[in-house]
């Protein structure tokens, strides 16, 4: 999930073979402790990894979603994580979106879990009359019901 042309080539795959999509669960945890890491496409790495790759998969298959959803219910799950509660992440501040010099590279983790919870409170407001649910939750612990 941290290299855009892997999940590109991914979401083709899926789009061309498959007739229908009922769930898509988004489950990336990937952490660094001190070690700065960058993806092949610039973007820090657990940043990469946990929110963007996630972010642009469900994007490339939400056409699909919206097909299978004519006829029966669909849902997307985003798995976040109750460390979002340490988040300092602001989305209006663009160090934010990619901190490729952040100095304590485990507390980015934080972020991507908030990053994602911002993500599916979205994502569940514009599918909203689709027949699509998105949820996101904490391993245990559902953090808000969207229908």
């Amino acid at each position: 999930l941290n290299s855009f042309k892997s999940i590109r080539d991914f979401a083709e795959k899926i789009n061309a073979t498959e007739a229908r999509l009922d769930v898509l669960i988004n489950n990336a945890g990937y952490a660094q402790y001190l070690k700065k890491e960058v993806s092949v496409d610039g973007i820090e790495m657990t940043m990469a990894t946990n929110h963007y790759g996630p972010f642009l998969l469900t994007h490339m298959l939400i056409d699909l979603m919206k097909k299978t959803a004519k006829t029966d219910p669909c849902r997307i799950v985003v798995v976040s994580s109750i460390t979002h509660n340490l988040s300092f992440f602001n989305p209006t501040k663009p160090y934010h979106l990619n901190p490729l010099n952040y100095f304590l590279p485990i507390l980015l983790y934080n972020s991507t879990k908030f990053a994602n919870i911002l993500f599916t409170f979205e994502l569940a407001r514009r599918l909203q009359g689709t027949n699509i649910i998105a949820n996101c939750l904490h391993p245990g612990k559902l953090i808000k019901n969207h229908t």
